[in-house]
């Protein structure tokens, strides 16, 4: 009996216990790293409640909806993710081919995405499996044109095609976007992103998750780090 709710427990480890099991298989595993997303503490907080809180775009499942600029950013978050899976795409390749197969690894890391919470996520694993989707192509596809942007600015060379970017045709909605992507409960592991990445752009070389360093690289462009 004993040894029969053992392995109900390995194989189905409750809630609160995944963070600790993913971390301790993380301690020599730098994409992984448990509670590394959390909530800003209530003593932190204080009177300044809303500073923590992103005013454009929701990134990961605290603030998903939470009000209704938020919400009318959905759509153009699901535009950007479409036009990701686009890049780099063979003739014939279906783009919805290219969901599934996101789907399919990025609902296998589910325990990674929660341990990375915290535990403090209560979404279903599909539905959690799409807000990374959703959310994580969105934001590859963001860093892009901002990589974009900021070298054209650095140019004085601003072409035509961001003046239709639901985003890029204001630079106050970029400065936005920016800082909501910035916030410490508005955030998606980096592991996810790494993996998102790497199913629309293979590694040339072939190279293992831990030294594929193109979606730092990225952000660093974006933001105009040399």
């Amino acid at each position: 009996m004993r040894n029969m709710i053992f392995i109900i427990m390995e194989t189905e480890p409750p809630p609160w216990i995944v963070p600790i099991i993913v971390m301790v298989g993380s301690i020599y595993h730098a994409e992984v790293q448990a509670c590394s997303i959390s909530s800003v503490p209530d003593m932190l907080r204080g009177p300044n409640e809303e500073a923590f809180k992103p005013k454009m775009v929701s990134i990961g499942p605290f603030h998903r909806g939470s009000t209704r600029a938020i919400q009318l950013m959905e759509q153009t978050k699901w535009r950007y993710m479409r036009e990701f899976l686009d890049r780099n795409r063979n003739q014939g390749e279906q783009q919805v081919s290219r969901i599934e197969d996101c789907g399919h690894h990025i609902l296998t890391m589910d325990n990674v995405v929660r341990a990375s919470y915290g535990g403090n996520t209560t979404l279903e694993p599909h539905e959690l499996a799409k807000v990374m989707i959703v959310d994580g192509c969105f934001l590859l596809e963001f860093l892009y044109r901002l990589a974009c942007y900021t070298m054209e600015l650095a140019e004085n060379s601003l072409s035509t095609t961001f003046s239709e970017d639901p985003i890029f045709e204001d630079q106050k909605k970029v400065l936005a976007v920016v800082n909501d992507m910035t916030m410490l409960e508005n955030q998606i592991p980096l592991v996810v992103l790494k993996k998102l990445y790497r199913r629309i752009f293979p590694h040339p070389s072939g190279a293992a998750m831990e030294r594929d360093h193109r979606v730092v690289e990225l952000v660093r462009a974006a933001l105009g780090y040399p």
